[in-house]
């Protein structure tokens, strides 16, 4: 059989102000969404999520402050997080080497989510993807709504 599309129902869509809060915030957020997915995936959605904001803060904010958006989608098949700033954008640079205090985000995201990407539609849009666990064992998997996404590992 072939892939199978599926539609994600949005649990949360939040905003926060691009400071040094944001990223605790971000990770508040996530309670809400106690229920809505499983929870084998929590603590790595809260990982990255942490991470990504943080990068968003740090590197994205072109005026001060700036805003930093996180959206949350899940289906019975995935749970995608967004999270967007109106930054210009970023080039990823080589893993860093070990010693290194920064710039272990997007690897994290690389070695934990099963799909991620970036948009620069609207800004700039850090976007990952977990399988939900009950569905890894079901036919290949394609993401639908919201969007394709134009990268994947």
């Amino acid at each position: 059989m072939g892939r199978k599309p599926f539609r994600l129902n949005q649990l949360l869509s939040r905003s926060f102000t691009a400071d040094r809060r944001a990223p605790r915030a971000a990770r508040h957020a996530l309670d809400e969404l106690n229920g809505h997915i499983d929870p084998a995936l929590k603590d790595d959605i809260r990982l990255l999520v942490s991470e990504v904001v943080t990068n968003s803060v740090i590197h994205a904010q072109s005026q001060s402050p700036g805003v930093v958006e996180l959206d949350i989608w899940a289906s019975d098949e995935v749970v995608r997080v967004a999270v967007t700033d109106r930054g210009p954008g970023f080039v990823a640079v080589d893993e860093p080497r070990g010693g290194e205090r920064s710039g272990w985000g997007l690897m994290m995201v690389d070695q934990l989510a099963d799909r991620w990407g970036v948009e620069l539609d609207r800004g700039t849009e850090v976007w990952f993807e977990f399988v939900q666990p009950d569905a890894r064992t079901g036919a290949d998997i394609t993401p639908g709504a919201p969007s394709s996404p134009a990268s994947s590992r």
